[in-house]
């Protein structure tokens, strides 16, 4: 089964861990993090992937459309960022992108990351 990969958007190792574990917790696909643009860009390139996953919970968030187009230059892989803003999801439109909205990393918003059309990841039941 192809990876689910996820670029964490701060610069915290213990985002990258959050985030990782929250994903791996609910599906049966490995789930890669990178901290880059340029190393995702790589991995993607080079490889099959089942979805992307891009976490604009900080700041960087305004530059989210520009790497979505990056990305859907390399995959056509399904890709979702999670949107710190309701500005940052009207500048996703377009891009291909789904945005989920000022959710934070939570069961229920990966639950409802399992259910946007195209993505190809199977849920486990979430063990609290």
């Amino acid at each position: 089964m192809a990876p689910i990969v996820v670029l964490v958007t701060e610069y915290s190792p213990l985002r990258a861990i959050q985030l990782r574990n929250a994903i791996t917790r609910l599906v049966d696909n490995d789930v890669l993090v990178f901290r880059s643009e340029d190393d995702a860009l790589s991995y993607l390139r080079a490889h099959a992937t089942a979805a992307v996953f891009i976490d604009a919970e900080t700041p960087w968030g305004g530059y989210a459309p520009g790497v979505v187009r990056n990305i859907r230059a390399v995959t056509a892989a399904p890709v979702a960022v999670l949107a710190r803003s309701e500005s940052i999801a009207t500048q996703l439109k377009g891009t291909g992108a789904n945005a989920l909205i000022n959710k934070p990393m939570t069961n229920e918003s990966l639950t409802a990351l399992s259910r946007v059309p195209g993505w190809a990841i199977q849920m486990r039941e979430a063990t609290a």
